[in-house]
């Protein structure tokens, strides 16, 4: 009776073991024909069908097979929406590690593949290796610039340490290395970093006294904006203080930092209009209010239904006669065709 037993629950083991096998990795069968419709797919391009074979192969194999036949993706296919987006979906998922092996056999050119697919590959490896890789990676500073970047940002985000630290190391890393500096300068590389850490006003207000002062950096500019409502109220006291036409950093602050924050329509939106209004009513001087019809500025303002609105409160304190033009473009959500004054302000606006 207890060997019956013995023999069930082994068997039940068994077939337990197999079921999860096959449920992790979807359905491991692929017949022949259904491998080479995919590849025959993969090898012209066409996304919309290997779409639709999702019908007859699960996703996890498709991605097995894109990823050990690496040969068939073209540059050109590389560059597809769709593709790229169907990419990063499967390898920034839950499930993601299921790829590890695969990933680093193209990273580490174990397997054929064109220097633009394996560059994207590198990049989603070294996002899901072990951080203590990353870590060896970073201390022995050899390895190509965007593995550094990427196992950089690991590296901070897993990090135990307080954020006085991490920020100050992350100023060192850049300091130190302008080349990876320049990779990242036109990117939103910090915000996923600073938005893991734990005393945002404490950053907003590191940022905003070391990165933008002297001079707006535009690395960190754009992680201090995306701090909301923490960068905010920094971004606001610090205008308070210095609500003068020559300030540039108030310029700044009221056309980009505001603007971008009320686009983002989060839901301290109602307490950044309260507080916007309550600071143009401060100060008669209509100069350094104009500042306010800039952010309302049509075509970077999105919500032309929340600018009139603002511009209702800003025309009941009152707006100087000579800014009518602006007022019935801001009203109309007609962009200003006057185009860019500087780099900068492109740059901000992209």
């Amino acid at each position: 009776m207890i060997e019956k037993l013995q023999i069930n629950s082994t068997f039940e083991r068994v077939e337990k073991s197999l079921n999860l096998r096959f449920q992790k990795k979807g359905s491991l069968f692929i017949s022949k024909n259904n491998l080479e419709k995919l590849k025959q797919e993969l090898f012209n391009s066409n996304m919309q069908n290997i779409l639709a074979l999702e019908l007859l192969i699960k996703t996890p194999i498709i991605m097995q097979v894109i990823l050990k036949n690496p040969w068939l993706i073209s540059d050109i296919f590389l560059q597809d929406k769709d593709f790229k987006k169907y990419i990063r979906e499967n390898l920034t998922a839950d499930d993601a590690k299921q790829y590890l092996n695969l990933l680093k056999d193209i990273a580490e050119d174990n397997i054929f593949s064109t220097n633009k697919f394996k560059l994207l590959m590198e990049g989603f490896y070294y996002g899901l290796v072990d951080v203590k890789k990353c870590e060896e990676i970073i201390a022995e500073d050899n390895s190509k610039p965007k593995i550094l970047i990427e196992c950089f940002k690991r590296a901070m985000i897993e990090s135990n340490e307080s954020d006085e630290i991490k920020i100050r190391v992350i100023d060192d890393f850049f300091e130190s290395r302008e080349e990876l500096y320049l990779i990242v300068k036109s990117t939103a590389y910090l915000n996923e970093i600073i938005n893991t850490f734990d005393d945002k006003e404490y950053v907003a207000r590191w940022i905003l006294d070391n990165e933008i002062l002297l001079k707006i950096d535009p690395v960190w500019s754009n992680a201090f904006i995306i701090l909301a409502k923490d960068s905010f109220d920094v971004a606001i006291q610090y205008v308070k203080q210095n609500f003068s036409w020559e300030d540039e950093t108030t310029k700044w602050i009221i056309r980009n930092v505001f603007q971008k924050q009320l686009n983002y329509n989060d839901s301290n939106v109602e307490y950044y209009i309260d507080e916007i209004v309550n600071l143009y009513k401060s100060r008669d001087a209509y100069q350094i209010k104009v500042l306010f019809l800039d952010m309302l500025q049509p075509g970077k303002f999105r919500n032309n239904d929340m600018a009139c609105r603002i511009l209702d409160e800003f025309e009941r304190i009152g707006i100087s006669d000579k800014y009518n033009d602006r007022i019935e473009k801001i009203r109309k959500g007609e962009e200003d065709s006057r185009g860019y004054s500087s780099e900068t302000e492109a740059f901000d606006d992209i």
